[in-house]
């Protein structure tokens, strides 16, 4: 399996490194700029709708996780958008072969996301990042400001590098359950075998995309020589994979000390080191 696996990740790309994913993105900063906005939008929208429908359970939050509370929702608005799409593509390139996948244009077919996650991750950085970065809790703003340049370098990068931008989308997939458990804890479900399904989901597959297919996935990307075009960026491809080993060591020894009743569900319930890996990211 592992030899199927290796083969699909590394097979030979289309030769021409043209047209880059700016080049088939008519009105790039216009789509961006609307996203921004509307994600900004969504951050005050949501906190204003949640206190209005329920403002009994709005009330019941903590000071923090008031605060929190639109980060973890338009993500989770995000991330349900994105994903299936990314797991969608990344089978239906299963599914070619070596030949037919030197034919797939993948600027063409992988670049539209680009207004769409880059307005996401800005309109979050508008909305949250900054505030936290001025109370001086800086990871937020950090991990956006590398994860738009990593964006936006393979963008304006070799198109045909863009075949693996559903691979960093499927990373997203945890951030799906780590924010549905955040959600239902505070929903009167803490301690429920519902929460617990979703924090187990939550680490399967930060084992699966994180942790076994994006290091293979950034182990390709340095190799190909086109990679070369990207600069600076391409260096923060390493510490990023070894972010991934670090959290899941941390998810793996709470969930095990949660699961054999060693240690009470406190909030957050997994580690803080993972926290960061509920937005989008790589």
């Amino acid at each position: 399996m592992f030899v199927e696996y290796w083969h699909f990740i590394s097979r030979e790309l289309p030769m021409s490194e043209t047209p880059t994913g700016f080049d088939v993105l008519p009105h790039f900063f216009y789509k961006t700029a609307i996203w921004t906005l509307f994600f900004t939008a969504m951050n005050i929208v949501v906190p204003t709708l949640a206190s209005f429908v329920t403002p009994k359970w709005y009330g019941s939050l903590s000071p923090r996780d008031r605060r929190e509370f639109p980060s973890y929702v338009v993500c989770l608005i995000h991330h349900i958008a994105m994903v299936p799409t990314a797991w969608v593509h990344v089978y239906q390139d299963s599914l070619l072969t070596d030949e037919m996948a030197l034919l797939v244009d993948y600027a063409s077919l992988e670049a539209i996301v680009g207004p769409f996650c880059i307005g996401y991750l800005l309109g979050d950085t508008i909305a949250f990042a900054i505030p936290e970065a001025i109370a001086f809790r800086f990871e937020f703003i950090i991990h956006h400001i590398l994860t738009v340049w990593l964006v936006g370098t393979a963008i304006f990068g070799p198109g045909n590098l863009l075949r693996y931008i559903p691979h960093l989308i499927l990373c997203d997939s945890t951030n799906i359950f780590f924010n549905l458990s955040w959600l239902l804890r505070r929903s009167g479900y803490k301690g429920s075998a519902l929460v617990t399904t979703m924090e187990l989901l939550f680490a399967l597959f930060f084992l699966l995309v994180r942790v076994i297919n994006l290091p293979f996935v950034f182990l390709v990307l340095t190799l190909n020589p086109s990679s070369a075009k990207w600069g600076l960026a391409r260096y923060s491809l390493l510490p990023i994979a070894l972010m991934q080993w670090y959290w899941f060591s941390k998810i793996v020894t709470t969930l095990t000390a949660r699961l054999l009743g060693t240690q009470t569900q406190t909030d957050p319930a997994l580690p803080k080191g993972t926290r960061p890996a509920r937005r989008k990211d790589i």
